[in-house]
């Protein structure tokens, strides 16, 4: 299923946004990492392609990772929390805790990706629009 990424604007805790499925329904809360204030995905239409990919703990798993990034690679929907865990990955979870004193995070990370994962179960690739 094709999807569409809507971000709030850059916060000093990250970029914050909402993924949406074709028909317009909420599939999950995003999370990514700023650069100077920038995301490493820049607005646009981007292939997103399966395989099988490993962060910094080494073990092998399956996501999607946005193709056709000018001057980035390996930009991967993944589990996380905090700004911290992105690198410019596109974090799931569930919702959004924004609570004083301490950074916002996005939480049920786990829940969320395997969703994500089980909505595109039976693609290879889809069409990402981010807003």
């Amino acid at each position: 299923m094709n999807l569409r990424l809507k971000r709030y604007p850059p916060d000093p805790d990250g970029i914050f946004g909402v993924l949406y499925d074709e028909d317009g329904v909420e599939v999950c809360e995003t999370l990514e990492h700023t650069f100077d204030g920038k995301p490493a995905l820049p607005p646009g239409v981007y292939t997103c392609a399966r395989g099988e990919h490993r962060l910094k703990n080494l073990v092998p798993f399956i996501t999607f990772e946005v193709t056709g990034v000018e001057g980035h690679s390996g930009i991967l929907f993944h589990c996380g929390n905090y700004n911290a865990g992105s690198h410019g990955c596109i974090l799931v979870g569930d919702d959004i805790l924004m609570q004083t004193g301490t950074p916002y995070m996005i939480t049920g990370s786990r829940i969320a990706f395997r969703r994500f994962m089980e909505l595109q179960a039976d693609l290879d690739h889809f069409i990402l629009t981010v807003e």
